[in-house]
């Protein structure tokens, strides 16, 4: 409900009767109405992150219209500029990077899932779907490519290509982070402080943090092509006849093992940390204990670099140069056979306890009943009207987006060791305010 206000003429909308009612409170009277110039910057820069221009700003002062100012938030909500002014909020939530993380930080391929973001925002797709889509879009009834590009949420999490990694540490590592990102986008709570232990302010035990990385440890980690049926299969086709030309050469250039392993003795560490991580692994298996593949994968390493074979970087340049350009996007995978997890002993994954499936804690809203424990129905369980978390978290990081400071300043902490709302009433109304208005940001924006 809106609070009762003495000088009721003066709010236009639901903000302002709470805005008033502390202001008044604090016997404060409201600022005056900026001028139109400066209304007109503020439009700009909130809405689409750029100024207006000189015309722009001409065209709204002389508007005598009544409606004129909604009529440019109309105008600039439409524009392709929003969703890049909003995006960046969004993907800084989602730490998103174009590249790896860590020493190498070699550039990864994921900005399919930043132009996602850009138009899922510009075309209003309401934000329980967005959430949803980003969390399990992959699970959804005959998913579309769309929907599985927006799994690249989660899989914007740092990548270790140095040699010698244990590959599983670092699998963990990626759901650790992906708990504590979804704790802190979706819900404002530090989940991730019941990595090691029971939390030690908030009511979260460590068993129920291992309980929300079940839902998000059956996955797979793919890469998949975003282009035509027609290119991709074009693509593969001509990737076989490269793969069966280098597969022929030691037929018809019995001496080129031999060459390889000198060329590969040659290589400074420089030069073999530049390899791909399956080239680089390959390498540190003896010529004589490899496998087929990883024969083949230091073949193409030295058929491609080494200078001497110059007749060969020639007869695969020219195949390569008939393949259609297939882009590939980073997206998260259900597995069919779903990984058991275990409570790590103070959070160290070589020490496994007790065995636990899916759940949510028990501090928050109860899981729907019927619905599939996987990353889906945890999507569903976030969206859900009775979390009370997810669209007090948003409204509050749209609101710091417009004033610099949330009305929780903690915005990732909405637990009890966060700073408390400095007007809870106006938080609550904007939040049942965003899910009365199906999840519009739009909405909430004008």
């Amino acid at each position: 409900s809106l609070p009762v206000v003495k000088k009721s003429i003066w709010p236009r909308n639901a903000i302002d009767h709470f805005v008033l009612a502390r202001l008044e409170k604090e016997g404060m009277e409201p600022a005056p109405e900026a001028e139109r110039t400066t209304l007109i910057r503020r439009l700009y820069l909130d809405l689409v992150g750029l100024p207006p221009t000189p015309a722009e700003a001409e065209a709204f002062i002389q508007d005598a219209a009544p409606d004129a100012y909604e009529k440019f938030v109309e105008r600039l909500l439409q524009s392709a500029h929003h969703g890049e002014r909003w995006g960046r909020w969004w993907l800084d939530v989602a730490r998103y990077a174009d590249s790896n993380g860590y020493s190498i930080d070699a550039p990864r391929s994921i900005w399919r899932y930043r132009d996602w973001v850009v138009e899922a925002l510009n075309r209003g797709l309401p934000f329980d779907e967005f959430v949803v889509w980003q969390l399990a879009g992959d699970l959804l009834p005959n998913a579309t490519l769309e929907q599985k590009i927006a799994t690249g949420f989660h899989r914007n999490t740092q990548i270790n290509q140095e040699g010698g990694i244990d590959k599983e540490q670092f699998r963990i590592d990626s759901v650790f982070d992906r708990v504590a990102t979804t704790g802190t986008a979706f819900l404002g709570l530090t989940i991730g402080c019941a990595q090691c232990h029971d939390h030690k302010f908030d009511p979260i035990q460590q068993k129920e943090y291992y309980r929300l990385f079940a839902f998000l440890n059956n996955t797979d980690e793919p890469d998949i092509p975003v282009a035509s049926s027609a290119d991709v299969a074009r693509a593969e086709r001509i990737e076989a006849e490269v793969s069966a030309y280098i597969q022929e050469l030691p037929k018809k250039d019995p001496s080129i093992w031999e060459r390889l392993v000198a060329w590969e003795q040659s290589l400074t560490p420089a030069q073999r940390q530049a390899q791909s991580e399956q080239v680089r692994a390959a390498f540190d298996v003896r010529f004589e204990s490899r496998n087929d593949e990883q024969k083949h994968l230091a073949l193409v390493a030295f058929v491609e670099q080494a200078p001497a074979n110059r007749v060969h970087q020639t007869a695969l340049g020219r195949m390569r140069r008939s393949r259609p350009k297939v882009d590939t996007t980073m997206v998260l995978r259900e597995l069919s056979q779903p990984r058991q997890t275990h409570v790590f002993i103070m959070g160290d994954f070589t020490r496994k306890g007790e065995l636990v499936t899916p759940g949510v804690p028990a501090i928050l809203h109860p899981f729907p009943a019927g619905e599939d424990l996987n990353r889906l129905g945890f999507a569903r369980w976030l969206v859900s009207p009775a979390n009370p978390l997810l669209a007090r978290v948003t409204v509050n990081r749209v609101w710091q987006q417009y004033f610099g400071k949330g009305l929780v300043e903690t915005e990732n902490d909405f637990g009890t060791q966060g700073i408390p709302p400095s007007n809870p009433e106006l938080l609550d109304g904007l939040a049942t305010e965003f899910m009365a208005q199906e999840w519009s940001l739009k909405a909430m924006h004008r």
